[in-house]
């Protein structure tokens, strides 16, 4: 979070400085969409992926260039991870289904292509910071029985951490209000604990948002 700050405050600076006025460009998203988890796998399991997906929101700063700008997106969402395992040739257990739930803070810039009309196409690339929000794990037993809960040699992952890619573009209807489209690519940087079968090394993802412009900040 002070490596956000800090890339925050120095864009802000830089931004400030490069406009012949002292403005701020501010506006927030409101993003939802549809994930697919790419996992660890081995040969004994075989992975049936539930509905994952993320929601949440996004307050930017445009910084202004001569045609286009740069744009600094600062959020908070929440995304999930469920899915059943089925085991091959175990005696013990049949399957199990696990679900995870995290709170991300994504720090992202983007190039926008600003001098188009109504489509104003972008690129943006950045970190996604995860934390873990809940937890749970329901196994089932080849005798038919069930249990809940996380054994001691499961490893839960806390802190998920991401490098994110994405293209995208803004759909303006009008000065103040905008449709965002965004197909993104999560890549795990740094997870806590050894391999396992709940590990994500990748997600995809298609984020659909809602923009709304805010009034600019000016300073004589």
């Amino acid at each position: 979070m002070k490596t956000a700050l800090t890339i925050f405050l120095l864009l802000s600076a830089f931004g400030l400085r490069s406009q012949k006025k002292m403005m701020i460009h501010p506006s927030v998203e409101l993003t939802a969409s549809p994930l697919f988890h790419l996992f660890e796998k081995n040969s004994s399991l075989i992975f049936n992926q539930n509905q994952n997906y993320e929601f949440g929101g996004f307050f930017v700063n445009k910084f202004l260039l001569k045609k286009n700008s740069i744009d600094l997106r600062i959020g908070c969402n929440w995304n999930n991870k469920s899915y059943n395992i089925t085991n091959i040739g175990n005696s013990v257990i049949k399957s199990t289904f696990t679900a995870f739930t995290y709170i991300n803070v994504p720090v992202l810039l983007s190039f926008s292509f600003d001098n188009y009309r109504i489509v104003k196409p972008f690129i943006s690339s950045g970190y996604s910071f995860g934390f873990l929000n809940k937890e749970l794990r329901e196994t089932t037993f080849q005798s038919g029985e069930t249990s809940t809960g996380f054994g001691n040699d499961v490893i839960n992952y806390k802190k998920p951490n991401y490098f994110v890619v994405s293209i995208g573009a803004n759909i303006q209807f009008n000065s103040q209000l905008s449709i965002c489209l965004e197909p993104f690519y999560k890549h795990c940087i740094r997870q806590e604990g050894p391999s396992q079968d709940n590990r994500v090394i990748k997600s995809l993802g298609l984020r659909i948002g809602l923009v709304y412009k805010l009034p600019d900040l000016k300073w004589k």
